[in-house]
């Protein structure tokens, strides 16, 4: 207990405790019997918990404050990621400005922040993020008196262009990042609209006026126009300004009711719209389409300013802001809208033109050229001669067409007209057609096992395989090598085995190959399963072990992140053997540098795929578990996890 607070205590070290207590303060312990019947506690089996999680929290910082008395002390301990969950009470518990500033630029307040701006931590904290506000805006217009611009030569796939490198000597820290993320939240709720647009609108004049020094072309001009808007409001992760983060922000906030406040200042900017400058009518075209039916009248004429400017990038947020108001726009608007897009030039550039189709799909302008009937005879001519390759991979195509909005659901209709047993023998001949990279091989599979057709067969046997190590995509691989087994299981006798020497990598994948035949084979016992799987799981967690994590993860990512249908349909392997999992994440955490992985390309999935770990180690681990989770509990990446999972795990346990 002088360590921390505990989740639970049995009722006998409850009162121990309320004895020596009362023996501290010198009062009778009668009086602590009332304790239980305040409501802050609960007593069940035998011992004695908190009622709530926030009670226990708020005693827990209560308990961090007296231990930490000092302002600096508090802001030290609260770096360690242990005590990241404690940010919200703490940062609302300091006295006085000064030391909340202190406080509010360590990395577990940065995401309270924009709570902090509305007050929700106290005064002092609102001040003090409002306080820090200030100065970065006044940083961020000294930083543009500073810049320096150099434009260099590139070669892209549609032709010459120019890269920017933008210089200003200007760093910024983690902490005004987040202030910056901040401000473009607090924008959708009108806060800073005029300090954000003034300081976009300086960024713009400053940037863009060496578009048109002397001596430059028109062609050079268009160039360097096109350079800074992708350098300072697309591709902003290394040339980041504040108003690139801010409008990043902005961008993709969702706005559930959009303000009065806010629909006012995007009416007066559209007013003037003609005359607004690039960096304007980039935060229009976000805003525009998260308005609704407000601005309706007024999309023509933005389409057509954005249109001008020659800018690559902004015409194509553009084209997203029309297309996203198809059901609100009435007649004239929407046949001048119409119009105005099928006269628009893609200038040979086939992300304009796919973003044009996707526009008129949008409103249900488009010429198909070509019919369900034409579309049905295809199929029907492609069903004829199932062995041929080229028909094969005509039928991916077909199917592919379904998701194209150029073709407005002509080929679904005719995919989904067919009897059960010709979509089979279709679906068949595309998923053998699918390239290695295909998006879309899992959904076919999928199809494929609920036609429940033995036709289907070859499909499985194609991609019931361990999944190639350069695969592209690593969540469609897995996700198609998962629905082949499923497929497989239902049509032989024993999971089909590799008759060649192997990695480690690889036969840790044919292993869970092995489990997930027998976890998804119909009519077998849960005993037979477990029986037959637990030679596999004694190979992963010993020959394996360090190989062993890394499938799990990804069969894991490739379950959980379907749709509800298809999770419905697929039992997880860490729901049926816990125990199992159990033990190869504890080994895991221990061993994390050694973890291997099958796959050449992802290499960014390792923190993701370590998180995975720990917080999988707070569903299925227990008391046994928190000493090896302690071993990362201050660990930058999983200290904040690991924290969170040995709370879990002390919960679950009582």
């Amino acid at each position: 207990m002088a360590d921390h607070l505990l989740t639970a205590l049995p009722e006998s070290e409850f009162s121990r405790i309320c004895e020596l207590v009362a023996e501290d303060f010198r009062v009778r312990p009668e009086m602590f019997a009332v304790i239980p019947q305040s409501g802050l506690l609960d007593v069940e089996h035998g011992y004695v918990s908190f009622s709530h999680e926030m009670i226990q929290r708020f005693f827990e910082a209560e308990a961090f404050l007296s231990s930490n008395t000092s302002t600096a002390e508090r802001a030290k301990e609260m770096e360690k990621p242990r005590n990241y969950y404690l940010a919200d009470f703490i940062l609302g518990a300091e006295g006085s400005t000064k030391a909340a500033r202190l406080l509010i630029k360590s990395e577990p307040f940065h995401k309270l922040l924009f709570e902090g701006i509305k007050g929700h931590y106290g005064a002092h904290a609102r001040a003090a993020v409002h306080t820090e506000i200030t100065a970065l805006f006044q940083k961020a217009h000294e930083e543009l008196d500073a810049l320096r611009l150099t434009f260099k030569p590139s070669t892209f796939p549609f032709g010459p262009e120019l890269s920017v490198e933008i210089e200003t000597g200007v760093s910024w820290t983690s902490f005004e990042v987040a202030l910056m993320n901040a401000i473009g939240q607090g924008f959708t709720e009108v806060l800073f609209i005029d300090e954000v647009i003034n300081l976009l609108r300086k960024t713009d004049r400053i940037c863009f006026r060496s578009v048109g020094e002397r001596g430059i072309s028109p062609e050079e001009q268009r160039l360097r126009r096109h350079a800074l808007s992708g350098a300072l409001y697309v591709f902003t992760g290394k040339n980041r300004f504040p108003i690139s983060v801010m409008l990043q922000k902005i961008r993709f906030m969702w706005i559930s009711m959009f303000p009065s406040a806010l629909e006012d200042c995007v009416r007066s900017l559209l007013e003037d719209v003609e005359n607004q400058p690039i960096g304007v009518l980039f935060l229009l075209c976000y805003l525009v389409r998260r308005a609704k039916s407000s601005f309706t009248q007024q999309l023509p004429r933005l389409l057509r300013v954005c249109w001008r400017t020659q800018v690559y990038y902004l015409r194509l947020e553009a084209l997203e802001a029309v297309q996203d108001h198809p059901h609100e726009m009435e007649e004239p608007i929407r046949s001048e809208l119409v119009a105005l897009i099928q006269g628009l030039d893609w200038e040979g550039h086939l992300g304009l033109s796919t973003a044009i189709i996707e526009a008129l799909a949008s409103y249900d302008a488009l010429e198909v050229g070509v019919t369900v009937d034409d579309a049905a005879k295809e199929i029907d001519g492609l069903l004829k001669e199932p062995q041929d390759s080229k028909n094969e991979d005509r039928a991916y195509t077909i199917y592919t067409n379904m998701f194209e909005d150029v073709f407005q659901g002509v080929y679904y209709h005719a995919i989904y007209d067919l009897t059960p047993e010709a979509r089979a023998r279709f679906l068949t001949m595309a998923a053998l057609g699918a390239p290695d990279y295909s998006f879309f091989a899992d959904n076919i599979l999928r199809e494929l096992v609920e036609l429940d057709d033995p036709i289907a067969m070859e499909a499985f046997q194609k991609w019931g395989v361990i999944p190639k190590a350069e695969s592209h995509s690593i969540h469609d691989a897995v996700s198609a090598f998962v629905w082949g087994i499923v497929g497989l299981s239902r049509y032989v006798d024993e999971p089909p085995s590799l008759n060649r020497p192997m990695k480690n990598d690889e036969a840790a994948w044919q292993t869970y190959r092995e489990i997930l035949f027998w976890l998804y084979k119909p009519l077998i016992t849960e005993r037979a399963v477990q029986e037959r799987c637990s030679p596999c799981w004694q190979r992963l967690q010993s020959i394996y072990s360090t190989a062993a994590v890394d499938p799990l993860f990804h069969i894991n990512k490739g379950i959980e992140s379907g749709n509800q249908v298809t999770k419905a349909k697929l039992i997880n392997p860490i729901d049926a053997f816990p125990k199992d999992v159990k033990i190869i994440l504890e080994q895991g955490v221990k061993r994390l540098s050694e973890l291997s992985s099958l796959f050449t390309s992802g290499i960014y999935a390792r923190i993701e795929r370590d998180k995975f770990i720990v917080d999988t180690l707070s569903k299925v681990g227990d008391e046994s578990t928190v000493p090896i989770l302690e071993e990362v509990i201050d660990s930058p990446e999983l200290g904040t996890d690991a924290a969170k999972a040995i709370r879990r795990i002390r919960t679950r346990q009582f």
